[in-house]
């Protein structure tokens, strides 16, 4: 949620938690919310980012700006939310999107959902 829509409202970020989710409960995706996540190259960060500063960021340990920090407790606070609370404002098949600014080949090829904040949502 941090890495992929801090800049969002809570709504969009509840979306993209949402789409991991409904990963996760997708027969064709892993079954965990860490195996969905670092899925290789299904979710920018986690190739873009070093190892380092991604633990320091789930210890504790990162120096975040003050506006990042608020950002973080605000995913934290998400984050304890249940899997049904967090999926409700999308379809259960919601399993794709990107930001705005950016145009997937594969988005031409998937059925649009919702567009929440700055990213477009996309069901199987």
């Amino acid at each position: 949620m941090f890495h992929e829509a801090r800049g969002e409202s809570e709504k969009g970020m509840r979306a993209v938690s949402a789409v991991v989710i409904n990963r996760v409960n997708s027969r064709r995706y892993p079954g965990t919310h860490c195996q969905v996540v670092f899925q290789y190259k299904q979710f920018s960060w986690t190739h873009q980012q070093s190892w380092e500063s991604n633990i320091a960021l789930l210890t504790g340990k990162a120096r975040l700006k003050k506006k990042d920090l608020t950002r973080w407790e605000l995913c934290r606070k998400l984050a304890l939310l249940s899997d049904k609370e967090l999926t409700k404002s999308l379809p259960r098949n919601t399993v794709f999107y990107h930001a705005l600014h950016v145009t997937p080949k594969w988005s031409t090829m998937k059925s649009k959902v919702a567009v929440i904040g700055k990213h477009a949502f996309y069901k199987e």
